[in-house]
Order: structure tokens, then C-alpha cells, then sequence
């Protein structure tokens, strides 16, 4: 049988926001060790890059989260959230670029 049960918690909204936004920042951190292939779960770019890219579009939602979330930490939350929007927009302009290139491996 299982039970799902929504506890109080006692912690306050700040720590809260706290941790959204470390994870935001984690977030952001596992795409760029993807993409500089430090760390390599597939060992295939057509599979981590796609993953990268999810972790920054997941740690820009969690960062636009913890943005209203109270007490609002305003520069930790836009900090995280271009963390994660900068290199996701860059990588992604990148990717329209060689696809609409006619390079010679195409």
C-alpha cells in the first residue's frame, strides 16, 4: 500500500529559496560539464547535447520558481536564471546555424 502524505514543513519560504535556486544552479552546471564533455553519460553528442539542453531549460523554470517565492532573493534568481538562459540560447543558435548550413559533411 502506499501512502502519499504532504507534511508541514517549518522551514521558511527564504530557505526555500535557497535551495531552488542552487539547484537552478546545478542545473546549469551538469549542461555545461555535458556539452564540455566532462562528463559523458551516452557518449554520444546527439544524446547529451539534447540532455544539456533540458537541464538548462529545467533550471530556467526553477529559477523564474524561486524568483516568486518569498522573500524574493532578486539577483541570485536572475543570476540563475541567465546561468541557465545564456548558454541554452547559445547552443541552440548554434544548432539553427549548422542546420541551415551547407557544409560539406551534410
Amino acid at each position: 500500500m502506499l501512502v502519499l502524505a504532504s507534511a508541514t514543513t517549518t522551514e521558511p519560504a527564504e530557505m526555500n529559496s535557497k535551495r531552488l535556486t542552487v539547484s537552478s544552479f546545478v542545473c546549469s552546471m551538469l549542461g555545461l560539464l555535458l556539452i564540455f564533455e566532462v562528463i559523458r553519460p551516452f557518449h554520444d553528442m546527439s544524446k547529451d547535447g539534447p540532455l544539456a539542453m533540458i537541464l538548462w531549460g529545467l533550471g530556467a523554470t526553477i529559477a523564474i520558481i524561486g524568483f516568486f517565492v518569498r522573500p524574493r532573493a532578486v539577483a541570485l534568481s536572475i543570476a540563475a536564471l541567465l546561468a541557465n538562459l545564456i548558454p541554452l540560447c547559445g547552443v541552440a543558435a548554434v544548432f539553427v546555424l549548422l542546420g541551415h548550413s551547407t557544409l560539406i559533411w551534410h
